[in-house]
């Protein structure tokens, strides 16, 4: 179910598919797996094999009962799939038939008749280079040994000894892009969105419970964030409305989300916020399982196509970064193509959205993986350091300033950021943006900043720390006479 959410698909109306491997691509499991030289793309997906140990005829009728008959054992596979030879060109076999693409082994389980009702217990897990990818029990299937069997006896005949693969869990390279992209990618030939929508994978994935409650009790806890570091059970919790709660946990091996559905089941993971409230307080909004992850669309435009936000960049969420950075995209983005179509400034000049956005987003999402390892990782020499160091950081003369400045770093060298190739500038700086008025609801940014030449930052008399804040980015003090022109033609006023 997980890999079916994972490439796009609601699992609950993915229908039981087939696909064929021949079988010269069966090979021992530590023989190298060698990449045909036409392929750019290979993908692993670790599955459980089932060794059919008697012949079954098409036609066969395989029941609870008679199950254990038909399968011998149980067997480890990597299914290799060359995604550039099967999705571009649909050609399903022959991606998944070169030599060399099903490693299996190193053991074959011989099963006992009663073992197999053991099966949805069993754990898949698959390290590229020691970094976890794919870590799931075959609980998570949507169809198991039995509903698989069933429908390929209807018109495959097997003999014993054939292998039947029965799926991979969440973690596969291979990743749907989200909706906006989608809608795209639907009026473009296969292989260029293929190659346009293709991630870069960041090295990370975590899966975490998201917990929404609402209650009109007063759960008595500070309105901030709060954070748990602890690799036991790292977990964070906010007020996010009126009466609304998130908790969000991660999930330990084993752990999933069906198992929480209840309150019940839920009062081990949020009790230390709400003991003292009664179940008819507690209503139950949603209860989800999400894989945070790091990845990066390897280009942002393709002609007159451009990227923006999930689309572009996926961020695990531990420093509350993902929707600014799909904003920052939009505000880097939108006035450019403004200018571009009024003639203020010629085409070229877009491509420095890619070249300030792409180094500036792979910056938040790796400090966002630094922010997940100081929380979560570590064991228990990292609960000791974490006690001994977090809350003595305060006193750290400069750290306070250091993380509640919001800063980020500057923006690359484009055709709109001019700075020296070496020595240090403030070109590139982002500097604070506006505030924006909510007061009808409603967004109000400011004008279009691509009509004037000069900007002026500004903050209300007495307000110190935003003072600091505009010197520390940069802001130099100037004074304009009034009746003066400045760079864009405009006169100052009084």
């Amino acid at each position: 179910a997980s890999h079916a959410r994972d490439a796009g698909m609601d699992p609950a109306r993915v229908p039981l598919t087939f696909f064929r491997k021949a079988s010269g691509s069966i090979s021992g499991p530590h023989e190298d797996i060698v990449r045909p030289g036409h392929v750019g793309l290979l993908d692993y997906e670790v599955e459980i094999g089932l060794v059919i140990g008697r012949t079954m005829p098409v036609g066969t009728q395989v029941t609870d009962e008679n199950l254990s008959e038909y399968v011998a054992g149980l067997v480890i596979t990597n299914d290799v799939s060359a995604r550039d030879i099967q999705l571009p060109q649909t050609q399903f076999y022959e991606a998944k038939s070169y030599p060399t693409c099903t490693p299996t082994g190193p053991a074959l389980v011989l099963l006992e008749p009663d073992e197999l009702k053991r099966f949805s217990d069993l754990r898949l897990k698959l390290s590229v280079n020691g970094s976890v990818r794919q870590d799931m029990l075959a609980a998570d299937m949507i169809y198991g040994p039995l509903a698989a069997l069933r429908a390929l006896t209807r018109f495959q005949h097997l003999d014993a000894g054939d292998l039947v693969l029965t799926g991979t869990p969440v973690g596969t390279a291979l990743s749907a892009p989200p909706k906006p992209v989608e809608l795209i990618g639907s009026l473009l030939p296969t292989a260029l969105k293929w190659q346009l929508f293709s991630m870069r994978d960041l090295k990370f994935a975590q899966r975490w419970l998201v917990v929404d409650l609402a209650t009109d009790a007063d759960l008595g806890h500070w309105e901030g964030v709060h954070q748990v570091c602890d690799p036991g059970g790292a977990a964070t919790f906010m007020r996010i409305g009126e009466s609304r709660y998130r908790w969000e946990f991660q999930l330990r091996d084993g752990q999933i989300a069906q198992n929480y559905q209840q309150l019940d089941e839920l009062r081990p993971l949020i009790g230390p916020w709400t003991r003292h409230v009664p179940d008819e307080r507690l209503e139950i909004i949603r209860v989800a399982e999400y894989t945070f992850r790091a990845q990066i669309a390897d280009r942002r435009r393709d002609r007159r196509i451009f990227l923006l936000g999930d689309a572009a960049h996926l961020t695990p969420p531990f420093i509350g970064q993902g929707m600014g950075a799909g904003l920052r995209d939009a505000l880097n983005l939108s006035w450019k193509l403004a200018a571009v179509l009024t003639g203020s400034l010629p085409e070229h000049v877009l491509e420095s959205y890619e070249t300030e956005r792409k180094p500036h987003a792979r910056a938040m999402i790796r400090m966002a993986k630094l922010v997940s390892t100081a929380m979560t990782r570590g064991g228990r020499p990292g609960n000791v350091l974490r006690a001994l160091i977090a809350p003595r950081l305060s006193h750290v003369l400069g750290i306070n300033g250091l993380i509640l400045s919001s800063r980020t770093p500057a923006l690359h060298r484009s055709a709109l950021v001019i700075k020296p190739r070496l020595g240090r500038t403030l070109a590139g700086s982002l500097c604070p943006g506006t505030l924006l008025n909510l007061s009808d609801g409603r967004f109000t940014p400011p004008g279009p900043v691509w009509q004037p030449r000069a900007a002026g930052l500004t903050a209300p008399a007495g307000e110190k720390p935003r003072r600091r804040s505009l010197r520390g980015r940069g802001r130099v003090r100037g004074r304009i006479w009034s009746g003066s022109r400045g760079a864009a033609g405009r006169t100052a006023g009084p």
